[in-house]
């Protein structure tokens, strides 16, 4: 049988869990509005509209790369890379 000192020592742990992915959504549905503002206003100011920029992208994940290997307790660098290439592409496809 498990101590219920530890059972409760991992709630606690998973409900910080939970909080985090609630500011993690929050946060990436701002960066999804904030890129369809970017596109709405290309569009309103003759700008050639991009539905999506590979140099840019690129550019973001290198330097988030770069901000991770400087951390404390960096992630492998592929899974930046395949984390923010799922959010490029999602909201590539909310157009």
């Amino acid at each position: 049988m498990a101590d219920p000192r530890s059972e409760e020592a991992i709630e606690k742990l998973r409900a910080e869990i939970d909080a985090i992915d609630d500011e993690m959504l929050t946060l990436v549905r701002r960066r999804f509005n904030l890129s369809r503002r970017i596109m709405t206003d290309e569009h309103r100011y003759g700008m050639p509209v991009e539905v999506f920029s590979h140099e840019r992208e690129q550019q973001t994940i290198d330097r988030l790369k770069k901000l991770n290997e400087d951390s404390d307790c960096p992630m492998r660098s592929a899974h930046i890379g395949n984390i923010w290439q799922m959010i490029f592409s999602c909201t590539r496809v909310g157009w």
